[in-house]
Formats: C-alpha cells, sequence, structure tokens
C-alpha cells in the first residue's frame, strides 16, 4: 500500500458506514435474484481456484521432474548430474 493510498481508506470506510445506514427490506424476488448470482460467483471462484491449482500443481510436478534428472540422492548425499536436454521446456 502506497503512502498516497492511506488517505483514501476513512474515507471509504465512511462512504461504506454512510451507505449501509440507509439500507431497506430486500424483497423476495430480490433475495432469490442476489442469491442466484451469488452462486454463480461461487462457482466462477471455485473453477478458478481450481485451475489455478491444476497449473501450479503441473509447474511443480515439472520443477521436480527437472529436480530429479539435475540431481541424484546417493548415500544420503546429494549429487548433480549434468542434465540431459530433450529440447526446450515449455
Amino acid at each position: 500500500m502506497t503512502v498516497a493510498m492511506k488517505p483514501f481508506i476513512p474515507l471509504v470506510c465512511a462512504a461504506l458506514l454512510g451507505t449501509g445506514l440507509h439500507a431497506q427490506e430486500l424483497s423476495s424476488a430480490d433475495r432469490e435474484a442476489l442469491l442466484e448470482k451469488l452462486e454463480n460467483m461461487k462457482k466462477y471462484t471455485d473453477a478458478t481456484v481450481e485451475a489455478r491449482f491444476r497449473v501450479a500443481l503441473a509447474a511443480y510436478r515439472q520443477a521436480m521432474c527437472i529436480i530429479r534428472r539435475t540431481y541424484r540422492i546417493t548415500s544420503g548425499r546429494i549429487c548433480y548430474v549434468q542434465p540431459v536436454t530433450y529440447g526446450t521446456i515449455p
């Protein structure tokens, strides 16, 4: 957070508190629409998190394969092995 952003934090908090004072009761149709939007947002975020996790897991596994090809553990010691080049890594 930069120094220039710090004065805006109290203003944002005050604006959010001010909007809560004028809240109205939701109708059942509005409530259903809001719940549907929230459910769609939850599905989207779950899918996004799953996709990011799969990408991170694939990158981790690829890195571990490279490390295993480069280093070998022998008698409790880590030994460097000349890596074999199979082409470029995407």
